[in-house]
């Protein structure tokens, strides 16, 4: 069918206050004037002023019935508003004048003068109101516009005790040297002059006469014969009369009738979008008429057996993706998930979704995520790594140190450097000046990377010929060594013959060493041995960054490593493979080891 009849029922509980509105009224200019000597003068101008406040809890309530047809909901129901609130307002009335006082005999004499009324009342009180509404409510690709007809069903108030109210009078001459005479007197509250709505919405007023807004008049007392005489302007009745538009209006209900409203915004889903157009062609058309060559051949894929096992198959691949979600929530450790807990979740995903042949944890960059076969072969995206697990790969200066590292930000290859770096390129690889001007850029990048360390740790420029040996235990204060041996044997078993490594810059903390290797070569391609090396020699990086971490780690059992290698760039696939097996070789171990790739 086209149509649907629904119910619908919602209360919600507000709290709300609202100031004004602030009105001028009742502006009247009273006195008398004339060019007659024997007529004492005596003008004033007086208004009034009130602003209107109110706070509360309301409590709305609502229910009724609608139709639904072709995504337009017609909706009718009523409503209920219950109030319980404070209101109050400050009502004044000041009136400023002149007035002559002396007998026109003994010659006039005038004065300015001001006075007035002013008053501050509040009063607790319960209210009740109701209303009946009809509303249209059209989805986004409709061309017949929201619309929402409202009618007031009148409100009822009660007042509680704890009424509050003063008022004060004063009347001063202007230049007298007396004080202003200021009155106060109790005041109770007046409704009549409370202005702001409530309800929001108040019930139509009354027809009559009594009712219509009356023009201002004009008022002559004839005291003195031919003279015009009394006020003029605006006399009573003139203004802004109490209660009237100076208010912007009704606002808004904050409880919308009918409930939830449908979405307003175009989709930004393709497949939404199309529907929505064809549904609005189809409105347009009177209906659906004839159904179309693909409403057909979609309703015979439907009835297929092999369109229905694919959907099938499909909703088993998403509760299964949906599952891994769930699991790897119960890892998150500040939202991320270490590689181990990942290929937990996927063990346990794959047991109970047999839809899956496999599900393999993959490499994603910032994430592990799930590389799956429910055929064909896909990856699930997976949360953010644990970011003190894999290997880091950090620009040089980044502010925070990375991972576990103590050292943040260093300084990026100088612009010396770089022209050095540009003028090797531009030479033949096998060039002997080509070659040795690899070792010149490479002893300079050793000893910029030294002293930025040394800025760092506030220590003394360290001197790249002399190279240290380790101490046999960690110091209370940072140390930075130069090329230092670390033997693989470890602590007190080294041997004349013993092989070693030579990592270009080490920092030894009280817990933990930090290696700084710095190198050119981000591939890993330059073999063991050199140009010597024969033609089975592994890269001297994957040999170098192995022994060094094996060393350290026989050298100061216990302690954290972290190792961080300095570059001009990031590395290749082949070299983050290889950083990811030794970091997981080394940690199978026992080491506890932070490998990080610093670049730029």
């Amino acid at each position: 069918g086209v149509g649907n009849v629904f119910r619908f029922a919602n209360i919600a509980l507000i709290a709300e206050a609202r100031i004004g509105p602030a009105k001028i009224y009742k502006i009247e200019i009273d006195g008398t004037y004339s060019t007659n000597p024997d007529v004492m003068q005596n003008l004033q101008l007086a208004a009034s002023f009130n602003m209107s406040a109110y706070a509360g809890l309301k409590l709305r309530g609502e229910g009724g019935v609608g139709l639904e047809i072709l995504d337009h909901a017609i909706k009718a129901g009523a409503g209920i508003n219950a109030i319980a609130g404070v209101k109050g307002y400050v009502d004044a009335r000041p009136t400023i004048g002149y007035r002559e006082t002396a007998d026109p005999k003994e010659g006039k004499k005038g004065e300015m003068f001001i006075k007035g009324h002013a008053e501050l009342a509040a009063q607790p009180f319960l209210a009740l109101g109701g209303d009946l509404f009809v509303e249209v409510d059209s989805p986004w690709w409709s061309p017949l516009p929201d619309k929402k007809w409202t009618w007031p069903l009148g409100q009822l108030e009660y007042p509680l005790p704890g009424q509050f109210g003063i008022g004060a009078d004063i009347d001063y001459v202007l230049g007298s040297k007396e004080y202003p005479q200021v009155t106060f007197s109790e005041a109770k509250f007046d409704s009549e002059k409370f202005m702001t709505d409530i309800m929001r919405e108040k019930a139509p007023p009354k027809s009559g006469k009594e009712n219509l807004e009356k023009p201002a008049d004009f008022k002559e007392s004839g005291d003195a014969k031919g003279v015009q005489q009394g006020g003029g302007g605006a006399a009573k009745g003139g203004g802004t009369k109490p209660g009237a538009s100076a208010d912007p209006g009704p606002a808004k209900p904050t409880v919308q009738p009918g409930g939830g409203k449908k979405d307003k915004k175009a989709p930004t889903d393709p497949k939404a979008q199309t529907d929505g157009d064809k549904k609005k062609k189809e409105a347009l058309q009177g209906g659906k008429g004839k159904p179309s060559d693909k409403d057909v051949k979609d309703a015979k894929q439907k009835e297929d057996p092999k369109v229905k096992a694919e959907k099938e198959h499909d909703e088993k691949v998403e509760a299964g993706l949906t599952a891994i979600d769930k699991e790897e929530k119960h890892y998150l450790a500040q939202g991320k998930i270490e590689r181990a807990e990942a290929e937990n979740v996927a063990e346990k995903v794959k047991r109970e979704h047999p839809v899956f042949k496999s599900i393999t944890v993959i490499d994603g960059g910032k994430t592990w995520d799930y590389d799956y076969v429910a055929s064909p072969r896909k990856t699930k995206k997976g949360e953010q790594k644990d970011e003190t697990e894999g290997v880091l790969y950090v620009e040089v200066n980044a502010t925070k140190a990375p991972g576990k590292s103590t050292i943040g930000a260093l300084p990026p290859i100088s612009s010396e450097l770089k022209e050095l770096m540009l003028k090797e390129k531009s030479l033949p690889h096998d060039d002997d000046d080509a070659t040795l001007l690899r070792k010149i850029i490479a002893k300079k990048f050793e000893r910029e990377t030294g002293k930025a360390l040394a800025s760092v740790l506030n220590l003394p420029p360290p001197i790249l010929e002399v190279r240290d040996d380790l101490p046999q235990d960690l110091p209370d204060n940072p140390e930075l060594l130069a090329e230092p041996t670390t033997h693989l044997r470890g602590r007190g078993k080294a041997k004349a013959k013993d092989p070693y490594k030579r990592p270009d810059w080490t920092v030894l903390l009280q817990s933990s060493v930090e290696v700084f290797e710095v190198t050119l070569d981000a591939n890993f391609r330059i073999p063991e041995g050199g140009r010597v090396a024969s033609k089975a020699a592994p890269p001297h990086k994957r040999v170098q960054i192995a022994g060094t971490i094996f060393a350290l780690a026989n050298q100061y059992p216990g302690a954290t490593i972290i190792y961080n290698i300095r570059s001009d760039r990031e590395p290749s696939e082949d070299a983050k493979k290889f950083l990811e097996r030794e970091l997981k070789a080394a940690r199978k171990r026992g080491t506890d080891v932070q490998v990080i790739w610093r670049y730029g």
